[in-house]
């Protein structure tokens, strides 16, 4: 299981439990639906655009909590073609690009730099679709909920969990979980706290 360490410079680990039930999920069940996210997200863009480029083979070399400060798609060696697929979740973020505009975009970028990726092209365009926008959500509304004023009114947070297509057992244990924000659990739980 991913369980990145809070830090004071980086507080966010991740935030499943922000998106409406729809579109929370199976890894197959990816963000089809145009409805909040559709609409900009002034903190999760400015999470995303802090990131830098960060090329690898394989997604474990970057390692944790790392993968809040890079932008990086494992096999994606060339600093152009990881460039472009940057600018197409960019795109999806600032303008509510759906997954098919990306894959459009996606299967152009391919064709441009003459990428073999690995995996089919739905799941690893999901995969790459998904993961961004859900840390990207998941920083800025984790930035939102740990605002003072917010959290004098709501200093208790829930996790809901365990809303995939096949649910990790521990994740469904979890579910329901009311803490104070500031418990130490959320330094490891606060979501997505896993993939796959």
């Amino acid at each position: 299981m991913f369980n990145a360490r809070k830090t004071p410079e980086n507080p966010f680990i991740n935030a499943l439990g922000a998106f409406p039930r729809a579109i929370r999920g199976s890894h197959n069940l990816f963000f089809t639906e145009a409805y909040p996210l559709s609409l900009p997200f002034d903190e999760a863009i400015k999470f995303f655009r802090q990131k830098i480029n960060l090329s690898s083979k394989d997604w474990t070399e970057i390692w944790e909590a790392m993968h809040t400060r890079a932008f990086t798609v494992a096999g994606a060696m060339r600093d152009d073609l990881l460039h472009d697929l940057r600018d197409a979740i960019d795109k999806a973020l600032a303008q509510g690009t759906t997954i098919e505009d990306f894959r459009q975009s996606f299967d152009q970028t391919v064709h441009k730099y003459g990428w073999d990726y690995k995996g089919a092209r739905g799941w690893r365009t999901g995969v790459i679709f998904d993961t961004n926008l859900r840390t990207a959500y998941a920083a800025g509304h984790y930035q939102q909920m740990t605002q003072p004023e917010v959290l004098r009114e709501r200093p208790y947070w829930q996790y809901i969990g365990g809303l995939s297509e096949h649910p990790r057992p521990l994740h469904l244990e979890w579910s329901g979980t009311i803490l104070r924000a500031d418990d130490p659990w959320w330094n490891t739980h606060y979501p997505p706290n896993g993939w796959g």
